[in-house]
């Protein structure tokens, strides 16, 4: 189809951003407007967490569940589609290369995995000082495995879309940093109704500024974290597994967190203090140690 003269051609960026959150929103959406006012409960890592496998009272419930998981590939699918249309067939071959991208040196995967439990031990050190203690979640000894398999399957396919597209996309034109700034800002947008969505019927209302606050604070940092693991290995496998170890720990640290803005705001005080380590460390060669994409 021809512009019309005048026009402006939006960037395939701004595309594939626009498309993850139609499709995640059309799926986090019901759940977050009928959750609250229908009882109905959302299937999501905190909820494997405190209730176990769900148990669903009818149809219309189970399908509300259904839209809401659905909503977590929602960064998949329009990663998947705008590499499609600029690379064709030979994009997605390329895009499947960096997602089979797995032997790489043991310290990656130390990060990948250390990285997110040590960044949550302040906030916990925080919660615990004040004699909070987490309940024993309903699955037991089987729980931190059980949601980071669910997050791994779920909201981590998100990485194919965030550092498989839109990172190497916004660095063709932008440093490092600036492009890890953009990616978490984007990132930020997308999941603001799964956010809200957690915290839905736990917090007070007048509170969720102070703990979306601390999670801006804690994406950007990942987002920087994340371009840095990526760009040194341009592996696919590696952010996703820091996705959801980032999402697995949290859940787990939930219960001694309390729901408090001051635990969330230490969080990502911790993840940005990260981040800039990173950057003064290591500079912007550091981030960008191998092009990636």
């Amino acid at each position: 189809m021809r512009r019309r003269p005048g026009t402006r051609r939006i960037s395939a960026y701004t595309a594939f951003l626009i498309q993850a959150c139609f499709i995640s929103w059309v799926g986090w959406m019901p759940a977050l407007l009928l959750g609250p006012t229908q009882g109905y409960a959302h299937v999501h890592g905190l909820s494997l967490l405190e209730a176990g496998w769900p148990r669903f009272s009818g149809g219309v419930q189970l399908a509300v569940a259904l839209l809401f998981v659905s909503g977590a590939y929602g960064a998949l699918l329009s990663g998947l589609g705008v590499t499609a249309r600029l690379g064709g067939s030979e994009g997605i071959r390329l895009l499947i290369l960096r997602l089979r991208t797995w032997r790489v040196p043991v310290r990656w995967y130390l990060a990948a995995f250390g990285l997110p439990v040590l960044l949550i031990l302040p906030a916990a050190a925080l919660a615990r000082a004040q004699g909070i203690v987490a309940a024993a979640p309903p699955l037991g000894a089987w729980a931190a495995p059980v949601v980071f398999l669910f997050h791994l399957l779920t909201i981590a396919t998100q990485e194919v879309g965030w550092r498989g597209l839109a990172l190497p996309l916004l660095q063709r034109t932008r440093s490092a940093e600036q492009a890890a700034y953009q990616t978490g800002a984007g990132w930020i947008v997308w999941l603001l109704p799964y956010l809200m969505a957690l915290y839905a019927g736990r917090i007070e209302p007048q509170l969720y500024a102070l703990h979306l606050l601390g999670w801006v604070l804690t994406l950007l940092g990942a987002s920087v974290i994340q371009a840095w693991l990526y760009n040194s290995t341009a592996s696919l496998v590696l952010s996703a597994l820091y996705s959801a170890t980032m999402m697995t720990v949290w859940v787990m640290a939930a219960g001694i967190l309390n729901w408090q803005p001051a635990a969330q705001l230490v969080l990502g005080s911790t993840t940005w203090l990260a981040a800039w380590l990173i950057i003064r460390r290591r500079g912007q060669q550091g981030l960008m140690h191998r092009q990636a994409g």
